[in-house]
């Protein structure tokens, strides 16, 4: 059973995070290698977000006894695939996993171009994932499962 408490808490945290990245979305990668204290919020802003959506993507298909996912590009892939969000969004939201793991475990050095870009480009995606779950949360208040989810997105998703 899906805990709804437990998402609406995961939920709240992206929604603190974006308002303190909303603050440095102007911001350039010269600026974030100026300021290695604004650079440190700004990953971590991140890293909570994106750990948030995983932590919430994970406990809604485990919920329903979905586990056929191995990594987190695969999680955001099943999601949009049991309907939880639209698969469009779910093909181009699922390469955060991927800079996720780079901010966790710092494979690289942090391309602050990246960064950059992400602050000033994905802050939305991450608005509209909240929304996706919160329509999701709705729904399964009807008393919907992933299965009649998945069913429902392809039937708006055919042409009449």
């Amino acid at each position: 059973m899906t805990d709804r408490e437990l998402i609406l808490k995961k939920l709240e945290q992206i929604e603190q995070a974006l308002q303190v990245l909303e603050r440095h979305r102007t911001h350039s990668a010269k600026e974030f290698e100026r300021s290695l204290e604004t650079r440190w919020m700004v990953e971590r802003g991140l890293e909570i977000i994106m750990q948030a959506v995983f932590d919430i993507g994970a406990h809604i298909l485990a919920a329903d006894k979905k586990n056929d996912w191995e990594d987190y590009a695969g999680l955001i892939e099943k999601l949009g695939l049991h309907g939880v969000v639209p698969e469009e969004f779910a093909r181009r939201f699922r390469d955060m996993a991927g800079f996720r793991n780079v901010l966790v475990h710092e494979y690289l050095e942090i391309d602050l171009r990246i960064l950059e870009r992400v602050v000033k480009e994905e802050l939305e995606n991450f608005r509209k994932f909240v929304r996706y779950i919160m329509e999701y949360l709705e729904r399964k208040a009807g008393g919907g499962s992933l299965e009649s989810e998945a069913n429902m997105a392809k039937n708006e998703s055919k042409p009449e």
